[in-house]
């Protein structure tokens, strides 16, 4: 499985996970708190959190998400990589 970084949005929650969607192509996801504990699978279209519901998404999402063009927009993100 090739695993993801992922994050809870909602502020009560905020875990960080790691994700891998099934090789299959199901709609199933296994969510797991560290690298190589045992995951929960989830059966949903895209990953969500175990604690909350929440669908969880990539620090790019979380920072400012992508625009309609699929570009960055803002954010501390955005700005840092700017200067690079």
């Amino acid at each position: 499985m090739e695993w993801e970084h992922r994050i809870c949005p909602d502020r009560a929650c905020s875990a960080v996970w790691f994700v891998a969607s099934d090789s299959r192509g199901y709609d199933v996801w296994y969510v797991a708190r560290e690298a190589g504990a045992q995951p929960t699978v989830v059966a949903a279209s895209g990953p969500v959190c175990p604690i909350c519901g929440e669908e969880l998404v990539t620090i790019l999402e979380l920072e400012g998400g992508l625009g309609p063009s699929g570009l960055p927009e803002s954010g501390p993100l955005f700005d840092y990589a700017r200067t690079l």
